[in-house]
């Protein structure tokens, strides 16, 4: 792999404001080299870390050895100080502290020769575009640790289900996703309504020999007539309305990583608000504490029309994951890329729901700016990091969703009709 570094294609800012949330309900995987480092630092002469575990040790024998910071029973990292900065960046040096950790909240994927940028919302600096652009020297760095020179190129993707892309031709469609997801003659609703119409389009479509010049005229084709078909935004089927929460049921949780949530009783309580969430009667379950209270009745109800300030951040989380091509692949759960865009799709109505649920708490009937962003920090925390995300499970529901052309109307309906 060259290794040649791709800038993001928006303005995105950033700066870490030591909030201390990426050190949190995180589980922070490490190398066994960073390990043994950290063990011999002699943190046990530190009073608050005498007799604690610092790092988890897993596997051995048959199984991959693994290896991760420990957490205090809050769930926070053992190295989380009480101001919200690290002990071992105060100690060592930020050179000290695991790539994981000097990554976040950047991540690289490679892709046919190149490396793609990216960046998790889950941050609530980059969710809110605060900071400066004076990274990219640091960022080039990193990159060249997690993607060295003479590293493997990654696979060529899967289009569709058993049908492989030679990386020629689907370089050709990732820019098509990537233009749509920039142009902003068309409002983000409509932007991703295209996408969804782009996408059943090629399913519908004997693509297996179409190769080279005749898959590029094809891609031409089919994403100029995408989205000319109209959008109404009708009541939703409940089939739609319960697979949408669902989704929210799991893009809205914080879980497996705190005592009390590993406790079986933590585990019932997860099992039991995922009852709630399918039934979507009565109080929705406060699945993490920065939620307000709420009823599933109130989420439902018509809103005002998405507006242009509330739609920023979400045409920026947009443009970003369809640029760095987090959505299909190695870098999501290896799944083909029609199936991963309409699962990339699909977190527009889950985060416009949760935006929904932000908004009735503090009694409006219109999403406010930080109503968004609060929905997308919650939202891309998970977002291809879940393992339930990932299931087999999931696959169905996005190729059942598809094929229902429900996708469509979930974005419509939750944006409110802004069109």
């Amino acid at each position: 792999m060259s290794g040649t570094f791709r800038r993001l294609m928006v303005d995105q800012r950033w700066r870490c404001l030591n909030c201390g949330s990426c050190c949190r309900d995180t589980e922070v995987p490490i190398t066994g080299e960073e390990a043994r480092k950290i063990e011999s630092q002699d943190w046990q002469a530190e009073p608050e870390l005498a007799g604690r575990k610092l790092i988890v040790h897993r596997g051995g024998l048959l199984l991959r050895r693994s290896h991760a910071l420990a957490r205090r029973p809050d769930g926070a990292c053992v190295f989380l100080t009480r101001d919200n900065l690290c002990r071992i960046h105060a100690a060592h040096g930020e050179r000290a502290k695991p790539l994981a950790c000097r990554l976040y909240p950047w991540f690289f994927v490679p892709v046919a020769g190149e490396i793609r940028l990216g960046v998790r919302f889950h941050c609530p600096a980059v969710a809110r575009n605060e900071g400066n652009q004076e990274f990219e020297g640091q960022l080039r760095a990193l990159c060249r640790e997690v993607a060295p020179r003479g590293a493997a190129e990654p696979p060529a993707p899967l289009l569709k289900r058993g049908e492989r892309l030679p990386w020629p031709d689907a370089l050709q469609l990732l820019r098509a996703f990537e233009q749509i997801g920039l142009d902003e003659s068309l409002p983000i609703t409509r932007r991703l309504l295209k996408l969804a119409s782009f996408c059943d389009l090629l399913e519908e479509a004997k693509t297996a020999k179409l190769r080279g010049e005749r898959f590029a005229e094809l891609v031409e084709l089919l994403s100029g007539y995408a989205g000319k078909e109209k959008v109404g935004t009708r009541e939703l089927s409940s089939f739609a309305k319960l697979h949408c929460r669902q989704l929210v049921s799991i893009y809205a949780r914080k879980e497996g990583v705190s005592a009390e949530q590993r406790r079986v009783v933590g585990r019932v309580r997860s099992l039991m608000a995922g009852v709630r969430f399918a039934r979507g009667v009565g109080e929705i379950p406060r699945l993490q504490p920065i939620l307000p209270e709420a009823d599933f009745e109130d989420i439902e109800e018509p809103f005002e029309p998405l507006g242009r300030d509330a739609s920023e951040p979400l045409a920026r989380y947009y443009a970003i994951k369809l640029g760095s091509c987090q959505y299909f692949g190695r870098a999501y759960y290896n799944w083909p890329i029609l199936d991963g865009a309409r699962a990339l799709l699909l977190t527009f109505p889950v985060t416009l729901w949760v935006a929904r649920w932000f908004a009735v708490g503090g009694g409006r009937r219109g999403l406010s700016r930080e109503d968004v962003i609060h929905a997308l920090m919650v939202v891309d925390h998970n977002y291809g990091y879940h393992p339930l995300l990932g299931a087999g499970r999931e696959v169905r529901r996005v190729r059942v969703l598809a094929t229902k052309g429900e996708i469509g109307h979930l974005a419509a309906w939750y944006a409110g009709g802004s069109l």
